[in-house]
């Protein structure tokens, strides 16, 4: 039983949220046509013939259950709440509704699976090097999207202002994909900060090199922002070790000068054309805040229930998921959000969960000032960054970085 869970849990992560990929010939009742489906399922009915035991969510540590909470709230409870109400008032397709709830629910009810018994039989590390394949595999979608399209796997294709921006694999618009890239680069970081083995770490600058130049090729200003506040973050975490890092830190403002050698124009341009006023997305987004904010406290209904049959505000939803989750939940989601996301930034600055702060920051400061697509490898890579919070563990790490500079 252990090697086949073994294998269908591979398999799972292996093609979690490659959702640009699909089977044109293969449906089952129209509902599951693609990879990252198939292998959920067949997971799924592994756990149930199996009679496998609920992993109690309880025993995971704090961030990571309030990934899982905060991920939970966003895809199960707001966005169904939302979807019933378009049913309703839009005459939106129930079975869309269906398909969302199966689809959330199962895929988060097996990471808690994977999470927990990757640790019972002992087959972590596979997990952990299946997760560093795939996120690859994601990122160089994006960097080589224009191959991929040529061969017909039709990786999403965006131009603003003359400026292609692909997302590959992801499906992600540019914007969420550079939050997305962000989560990964952060990732590597708290594992780089963190003791591993001298063969482990050459996978994790492999991973770090990456995501930078696709947070760069997504030419988003607020995910330059997060991938500055990142680096800032891990010098300030780590400025008494500092000299532990010079190779790691040469190699990253090597790769971001390159990097912008090759594509700095088309960030330039984009923040040219924000100073110039041709693209204040600064100031177009407050103006949406305010409208929403105007329409959400002149309403009653909307201020109890969220938005159900009245005409919208603005035809663009607001860059603030606090407000959006005001809008379309009303006044009891927003402030479950608000809880949610408040002890997010609790666990954030918290000296016991500093690796946890690489992956929360991005997710922080992108719903403050964006839309994020909260992707399901949040929760995943939660669950798989190390704890490196003994002293010990410290020494351990410390040991093993001197030894690396002799």
């Amino acid at each position: 039983m252990k090697w086949s869970f073994k294998i269908l849990s591979v398999l799972f992560v292996g093609t979690l949220e490659l959702r640009s990929i699909y089977i044109p010939s293969f449906t089952i009742l129209g509902i599951y046509p693609q990879i990252d489906n198939i292998f959920s399922i067949l997971l799924l009915f592994y756990v149930i013939f199996n009679s496998i035991k609920k992993p109690p969510i309880k025993e995971l540590s704090l961030p990571i259950r309030y990934t899982y909470y905060f991920i939970g709230f966003y895809l199960i409870i707001f966005s169904n709440y939302v979807l019933i109400k378009d049913i309703i008032f839009h005459d939106e397709s129930s079975s869309l509704l269906f398909k969302r709830v199966f689809r959330d629910i199962i895929d988060l009810y097996l990471i808690l699976f994977i999470i927990y018994y990757s640790k019972i039989y002992n087959f972590r590390l596979l997990i952990i090097k299946t997760i560093n394949i795939v996120l690859i595999i994601l990122i160089i979608s994006s960097i080589f999207a224009d191959w991929f399209l040529s061969i017909g796997l039709l990786p999403n294709i965006r131009e603003i202002h003359g400026i292609d921006r692909n997302t590959g694999f992801l499906g992600m618009n540019a914007n969420e994909a550079a939050i997305f890239y962000n989560i990964i680069f952060g990732f590597g970081l708290a594992t780089l900060e963190s003791y591993m083995g001298r063969k482990q770490k050459y996978i994790y600058y492999l991973l770090i090199v990456l995501s930078v130049i696709a947070v760069i090729l997504m030419v988003s200003k607020t995910g330059f922002v997060i991938l500055i506040s990142l680096l800032l973050l891990f010098f300030y975490r780590n400025v008494k070790k500092i000299r532990f890092f010079l190779k790691e830190i040469i190699v990253i403002l090597v790769i971001l000068f390159a990097v912008y050698l090759w594509i700095g124009d088309k960030m330039s341009t984009r923040i040219q054309y924000q100073f110039s006023g041709k693209e204040d997305t600064f100031s177009t987004r407050m103006t949406y805040n305010q409208l929403y904010l105007g329409k959400i406290f002149s309403d009653k209904s909307i201020f109890w229930y969220g938005h159900t049959d009245q005409t919208k505000p603005h035809s663009q939803n607001p860059h603030n998921l606090l407000i959006f989750t005001f809008y379309y939940g009303g006044v009891t989601l927003m402030l479950i959000f608000l809880f949610l996301y408040l002890r997010m930034v609790w666990i954030s600055i918290s000296s016991k969960y500093h690796q946890y702060s690489y992956i929360f920051l991005p997710v922080i400061i992108g719903s403050f000032v964006g839309f994020p697509d909260y992707t399901l490898w949040f929760p995943m890579l939660a669950g798989f960054i190390f704890e490196n919070s003994t002293q010990n563990n410290y020494l351990l790490w410390l040991n093993s970085r001197k030894k690396g500079l002799e």
